[in-house]
């Protein structure tokens, strides 16, 4: 019997306050209004299973690593929140992995709480203090059972001739009559019942989700039979045109043709980073997540870009996801005061509202992205809601867009054969009881499952895990010819049951599995609980025998939780057993599983075209033109796209902010294929949504060309490079919504991309787009919707333009119409903010004409004779103009006196198909004669020209308007400042809103007082790019230091525990940006402290930091890691802490640093420059513990760089600023400066190229300079 000092032991730690003040404000006055609860104060706690002896010889430093005293007692009135009990939340888990990698020995469990402490009655409301999907309420004398676990549950089977039904139901199993009786029909066949596991494992496989039935149905159209489906119609556009795809329909993801011809990564035997000459081909993916993100936004949104990310990463035998993008459709927003075209809502109680999407689900899936470590650089949004006289349309169940691009090396575009010795490996986290039936779950329309069903088949994530698995992808295609992976397949809809069957089947093999080989974080877990949840971070990998070594390796090296889990088989059988507990939840066939084929029909009859006739009441010009400005749709994007890391990786181009001013306008994303060369990709999208209220073939005629559109000042060579994802949403559940879908997707397919020579390699349907509630008393149903998300390769990315007006003389403001003069308004801006039927809709005009266009106008751009380019879309004109304005020093005089009076409105307001140009006279009479040939379908109008005052003139044959940047701003800017205010802050969004408005006070500008040397090197000296787990800015900063004549090794702190590298062999150690343990004890503590409380760690790094031959930088996530170890560098013992930004909101910014005089090595020579640099950080702003120290500091000169405005002055003005950092301070030094630190990110700006904006040309930007002197310093 252990002594009680072994045996686990309970101990409570109190630690700081949980949230920032100003939120623990809200929250306080929230709950005292709105439910009269009286709360003092929210702080953590923290509860640790540990055994007595442990604890106390560990306690310093547990204390300090959880920053937290011991806590005696907990008040009687307070209120405990925890995560789901028989779950481990991701804190715990990596909280776990610091707390080993620190020597805490027989720590059992750990958690974080939230302590509501109160006065007077507590009655609590769920749903409004904690979210029921992933927390719970415990009560203070049932913390000692908060690890308890319960007894496992057990396997069960089900009679299917009694209580199919109740089962069906129960578990959310969406089962049809025609798969119910093939059930039926093969277990008696089988001569037994089937067990719970297994009908589950069929329901998930034959989902609507998975299977796409609808797509893949065959039609009948007035009683006549349709030979085509749906999916076949997508079929035919690579039938017709298939160059440049590689792979398309058979794999996650399509793979495309690209034009780089280098990749820079490090060999996986030596370590070392260098490029290797190759075709550099890319996969592109873009999925949905709609029915999560409707019932919990945060973790819906964030799981929905983990999903995408892993159909990136495992397309072929492995990719490396690149860029992403995201989208976002919900119904009107109704803030803080609904506008004048909101009508009074209503939605079910567990729907999150509009609002709540808007605020939460862009953070989710921000953070995931950040945190990963994949720049998402495009994206839209839309605010929908219409009620006729037949129906309410709106997205009450939103639509979530996760997509993007990854590279992918040419051996390795198609899985491998394999041989059936291969073993079935689970790479990455272990089973957790969530997101239990989400296939089956996102089939329904919202509100029909139950509400506990609901929650369940939400996913959580726990993107630092899913880090770790990339680096295992990443380390075996490096391997090129011998990459281990054979085979690879992500872990999503169905779990387990679904993607491991899948891969069996595909590989032409069966397979038998241990189900308790399967890692598990709950014991209690039954057999269909484990082989059925849809755990996030996980893949399934077919890996030869011979390969299995290597591939363990790697996954050590990684830190990267895997599992052998069984083999396949010849027989073609799925057998699922567990030796130890004698049970078989599965033993079927393969055919059993994949053979319910039902021959799916479905019948329409033609409907009649009843569009009704245009229609324009008399409108104020001006009124109706700001109030389209401050619509949703229209207005700026800034709350969505300043909390994403849009240049981790150091291959971003072009992200949505365009210009010194840095306004969200971009049409499109750039991205680059390598860090030597100029070609890459391009990703850009489209959506006509409300134009499907009325004419569903239209809107998604309209939806390509808009995506098409978007993309064409990307540097795209000719519109039959372009691929399209289409991700369809529908409810095709009546005759004329199954009418709407049939046709739309005919003609896109014949009457577009035919045409165009266009592919839809890759794309996703969601056929369930309603909400029911109140006994299906109230249904909300979405319009028919296409997203077209395009993507092509580009030759050369400097040759893409913006919207932005260029300050240059003797130009012109062209527009360019594709609608042959016409100017519908049906399912227009306007007709939302008037709420009146304007008529018939827009649709493509110039079907056969608009390839040569296209290609036209690609050519005029390869040769820099089209200045700025942006696409008349949602809001028409008047919001294309606007946004040319607002992005640019200069303003626009637009004359229209040659229209009618009465067609004013709709030639501002309509949104049919045309381009804004600005080009030099020259080139604008050129246009005019080539486009005269109406081979080319478009007209050309002079608008009129630019002028210095930065305001927009609209001249009509009677009238003049006049729009002032301020006014314009002040209502584009609504929608953003009012949701920035609610979620952040609310000081930095007033902040923001004032610096706008006042674009001096950020306005971007560089002041180089240096020239960096052209001096080359014979030698290279080795620098190590450290890396820990949740590191993911290593490659930007190798490439970097290697252009600086470094040799770059990448070097795991696995290696240096284990003794296979050493830090004495390095001239310099560099600690790149990235989330060290998911900065979970504080950003950079974690992997600051494995080093401080290992002895070993502690005398390498202590004997390295004192070295005076040695330097030594840390950037971002490296400079919180820095400051964490300052106790053990010469010279930092003055150095300040960098805690949470002040914004409270992980900030992704273009701003601008001075750099100031100080000893630091790597800024020698750059005294007093200005100079431009992307930051992105949750935690940046400087600390100091005492007044004192902030003195000495500055008496030492340590701080190396200030955030600055555009007269290099120091400045604490958001967002130049952004996170308030005290006297502006960007970054430190040591005394001697031989050891740097800085929360900039000088590695992915340091050719021109990566920076969005930039006042130089040279291909490498003043930032070379801090690496040639690190250079310099090494003998």
């Amino acid at each position: 019997m252990p002594s009680k000092e072994n045996t686990k032991h309970q101990v409570l730690l109190l630690g700081k306050s949980t949230f920032s003040p100003f939120k623990t404000k809200k929250i306080i006055k929230f709950q005292k209004t709105n439910y009269s609860l009286n709360i003092k104060s929210i702080t953590d706690l923290y509860v640790l299973e540990i055994t007595q002896k442990s604890y106390q010889s560990n306690k310093t430093k547990i204390l300090k690593l959880l920053d937290a005293r011991e806590l005696k007692n907990i008040d009687q009135n307070s209120i405990i929140i925890c995560p789901r009990r028989g779950t481990e939340s991701p804190w715990a888990s990596k909280s776990k992995d610091i707390f080993i990698g620190c020597g805490v020995k027989d720590l059992f469990n750990i958690e974080k709480l939230r302590l509501y402490k109160t006065e007077g009655d507590n009655e609590l409301n769920d749903l409004e203090l904690f979210d029921p999907l992933t927390e719970e309420h415990i009560k203070k004398e049932n913390l000692d059972n908060l690890f308890y676990k319960n007894k496992k549950k057990l396997l069960k089977e089900v009679d299917l001739k009694q209580n199919i039904n109740e089962i069906n139901a129960k578990l959310g199993l969406a089962l049809n009559d025609f798969e119910i009786e093939y059930l039926k029909q093969n277990y008696e066949d089988l001569g037994r019942k089937p067990t719970d596991c297994e009908l589950m494992m069929f329901s998930q496989i034959n989902s609507e989700h998975c299977r796409h039935k609808i797509f893949n149905s065959k039609w009948i159209i007035d009683g006549e039979s349709e030979d085509a489906s749906l999916f076949s119609f997508i079929k035919d556009t690579f039938s017709n045109y298939s160059d440049g795809v590689i792979s398309a329909y058979k794999d996650n993801a399509a793979v495309i043709e690209g034009l780089g011809k280098k990749r820079f990564f490090a060999d996986q035997k030596s370590k070392k980073y260098s490029f290797i000459d190759e075709q550099v081909n890319f996969c592109i993916k873009v999925e949905t997540h709609n029915h999560p993100t409707g019932i919990s936004p945060f973790p819906g949104a964030a799981t929905g870009s983990g999903g995408e990310i892993r159909d990136e990463g495992a397309t072929g035998r492995g990719a490396k996801p690149k860029a992403g993008l995201t989208g976002y459709s919900v119904s009107y927003l109704r803030l803080d005061e609904t506008e004048p075209w909101e009508f009074k809502g209503k939605s079910p109680r567990r729907i999150a509202s509009p609002k709540q999407i808007m605020i939460e689900a862009p953070i989710g899936a921000a953070s995931y992205n950040n945190e990963f470590g994949r720049p998402n650089i495009v994206g839209y949004f839309r605010s929908f809601e219409r009620k006729t006289e037949n129906a309410h349309f709106g997205f009450h169940k939103p639509i979530m867009i996760a997509g993007g691009l990854g590279n992918i090396r040419p051996m390795h575009s198609f899985k491998k054969n394999v041989s059936v010795n291969s073993k079935v490996i689970v790479l990455g986290g272990p089973s957790y009881l969530i997101g239990l039936g989400g296939g089956s779950a996102s089939s329904l329309a919202s509100g029909q499952s139950d509400d506990e069903l609901d929650f369940a088949s939400v996913q959580r994530g726990n993107p630092e895990i899913q880090r770790r698995c990339q680096e295992v992808i990443d380390a075996c295609w490096a391997m090129a010819e011998k990459n281990p992976i054979s085979f690879i397949h992500d872990v999503g809809a169905g779990g387990l049951s679904n993607a491991i069957p899948e891969i069996a089947n595909d590989a032409g093999y069966g397979a038998k599995i241990d189900l308790s080989q399967i890692p598990v974080a709950d014991e209690s877990l039954s057999p269909l609980e484990i082989w059925c949840n849809e755990s996030q971070e996980r893949y399934v990998i077919l890996i030869d025998e011979s390969d299995l070594k290597a591939f363990k390796d790697i996954c050590f090296r990684e830190k990267c939780p895997f599992a052998v889990v069984g083999e396949l088989t010849e027989e073609k059988k799925l057998i699922l057993h567990s030796p130890g507990e004698d049970i078989h939840p599965i033993d079927l066939p393969m055919k059993l599983l994949f053979g319910a084929n039902e021959n799916l029909k479905r019948e329409f009859s033609k409907v009649p075209n009843n569009q009704t006739k245009d229609f324009l009441p008399d409108i104020h010009i001006k009124k109706t033109w700001l109030s389209i400005l401050s619509h949703p749709t229209v207005g700026s994007k800034n709350f969505l796209i300043s909390i994403a890391d849009r240049n981790v990786g150091g291959l971003t181009y072009r992200d949505q902010f365009v210009g010194k001013y840095q306004m969200p306008v971009a049409d499109n994303a750039v991205t680059l294929s390598s860090f030597e060369g100029l070609g890459g990709e391009a990703m850009a999208m489209g959506e006509k949504s409300p134009i499907a209220v009325k004419n569903a073939e239209a809107s998604v005629r309209m939806a390509l060309s808009e995506s098409i559109l978007n993309i064409l000042s990307s540097g795209v060579n000719k519109l039959s490079d372009v691929k399209i994802s289409a991700n369809w949403m529908a409810n095709p559940k009546k005759n004329e919504s199954n009418s709407d879908l049939f046709n739309a997707v005919k003609s896109l397919s014949e009457d577009i991309c035919k045409i165009w020579k266009i592919t839809i390699p890759v794309g996703k349907d969601s056929m369930s787009m309603e909400t029911r509630w109140n006994d299906e008393k109230d249904i909300v149903v979405s319009p028919l919707s296409l997203v077209a998300s395009s993507f092509c390769k580009i030759k050369d990315v400097t040759k893409a333009i913006t919207p932005e007006i260029k300050n240059i003389n003797d130009t012109k403001l062209l527009f360019l119409d594709l609608s042959k003069e016409k100017s519908r308004l049906g399912g227009s801006i306007l007709e939302e903010v008037l709420q009146k039927d304007l008529g018939r809709t827009p649709d493509v005009e110039q079907v056969t004409t608009l390839p040569l266009f296209f290609n036209y106008i690609t050519s005029l751009i390869q040769k820099g004779q089209i200045l700025a380019l942006h696409d008349r879309s949602d809001g028409g004109l008047a919001a294309c103009l606007s946004e040319m304005v607002l992005c640019s020093e200069m303003g626009a005089d637009i004359d229209i006196g040659f229209l009618d009076e009465k067609k004013v409105a709709s030639f501002l307001f309509n949104e049919e198909l045309g381009l804004v140009i600005q080009v030099e006279n020259n080139t604008a009479k050129e246009i005019k004669q080539t486009l005269k040939d109406s081979s080319y379908g478009a007209s050309v109008i002079e608008l009129g020209n630019p002028i210095e005052e930065n305001n927009l003139i609209i001249s009509t044959e009677t009238d003049r308007f006049e729009f002032s940047y301020k006014e314009m701003m002040k209502n584009w800017w609504k929608v953003s400042h009012k949701i920035q205010k609610e979620r952040d802050n609310p000081k930095v969004a007033d902040d923001e809103l004032r610096s706008v408005l006042n674009p001096k006070k950020r306005k971007l500008s560089q002041d180089i007082k240096f020239r960096y040397p052209v001096d080359s090197y014979s030698s290279r000296p080795r620098i190590a790019i450290l890396r820990e787990q949740g590191i993911n800015g290593q490659t930007e900063m190798a490439a970097a230091f290697h252009q600086a004549y470094f040799d770059p090794y990448d070097i795991h702190m696995s290696d240096l525990i284990k003794k296979e590298k050493n830090l004495r062999d390095f001239s310099g150690i560099v600690f790149p940006g990235g989330f060290s343990y998911g900065d979970v004890l504080g950003a950079g503590k974690g992997w600051a402290n494995s080093i401080l409380f290992n002895s070993f760690l502690y005398d390498e790094f202590s004997e390295f930091f004192s070295n005076k031959n040695k330097i030594v930088l840390g950037v971002c996530n490296g400079c919180q890691i820095l400051s964490g170890l300052k106790e053990i560098i010469p010279g930092a013992e003055n150095w300040p802490n960098f805690i949470k930004n002040y914004s409270d909101q992980f900030e992704a910014r273009l701003t601008q640093v001075n750099i100031q005089k100080s000893p630091s090595v790597f800024f020698d020579g750059m005294y007093d420059s200005r100079l431009i640099v992307p930051v992105a950080h949750g935690e940046g702003r400087v600390q100091f513990k005492s007044n004192k120290l902030f003195n000495k500091f500055s008496e030492e000169k340590l701080a190396v760089m200030k955030y600055c405005d555009d007269e290099s002055s120091p400045t604490q003005n958001y967002p130049l600023n952004p996170n308030g950092s005290k006297d502006a301070i960007a970054g430190c030094t040591s005394k001697d400066g031989r050891i740097t630190a800085m929360m900039p990110h000088p590695e992915r700006a340091f050719l021109n190229r990566q920076i969005s904006w930039t006042d130089t040309e040279d291909e490498f930007s003043p930032w070379k300079m801090i690496f040639l002197n690190a250079r310099k310093v090494i003998n």
